[in-house]
């Protein structure tokens, strides 16, 4: 019984790492990358961060766009301008943006300090670059070959911690012998 739990769980973790080859892109509430969601009362301001993740061949560009809805406005925008080379269009119409070096860990495109006018729960999402129709980055192989990547996080406003929206990520490492070890 323990050696067919062990396959099946062997097959599970090699099918995720096919798919962890690709990067992530995500909206955050802080530079730290603790919290998608946000809640308050009025009017009141609320900062969203663009991050990606590269996958294992690294990241030079991304292209995708923000879907904002309509109890959000925008007020200001920060390039992190010493990582980018050249960006193209906007953020809610299609972005599409490399870097000065290939990127091989978290690393943050924008930040923007917003406003939310009501309390209705909404979400701010990324979205496919419409020119391209997907969201994607491309890699630091030769030739810069575009490859897919994963949403990871939509951001949440009016959504308090107890909503399921604004749970925990499940991002822990752990090696082969922590798992054997759930099973001897």
């Amino acid at each position: 019984m323990k050696k067919a739990l062990l396959l099946g769980l062997a097959l599970l973790l090699v099918s995720s790492a096919a798919h962890a080859q690709y990067g992530y892109i995500a909206l955050f509430t802080d530079d730290a990358r603790t919290a998608w969601c946000v809640t308050g009362t009025g009017f009141y301001p609320a900062d969203v961060w663009i991050w990606c993740l590269p996958g294992v061949n690294g990241q030079i560009c991304a292209e995708f766009a923000i879907g904002y809805p309509s109890n959000v406005i925008g007020s200001t925008v920060t390039w992190n301008e010493p990582l980018i080379s050249v960006f193209l269009g906007d953020l809610p119409n299609g972005l599409s943006v490399c870097f000065v070096d290939c990127q091989h860990d978290w690393f943050w495109i924008v930040h923007m300090a917003l406003w939310v006018t009501d309390p209705i729960p909404a979400y701010i999402e990324i979205l496919p670059h419409p020119g391209a129709g997907v969201y994607q980055f491309a890699n630091c192989l030769e030739g810069y070959p575009v490859e897919p990547c994963t949403k990871l996080t939509n951001f949440y406003v009016n959504y308090g911690p107890e909503e399921p929206e604004c749970g925990v990520l499940g991002v822990e490492d752990t090696s082969w012998g922590a798992i054997k070890s759930i099973f001897e």
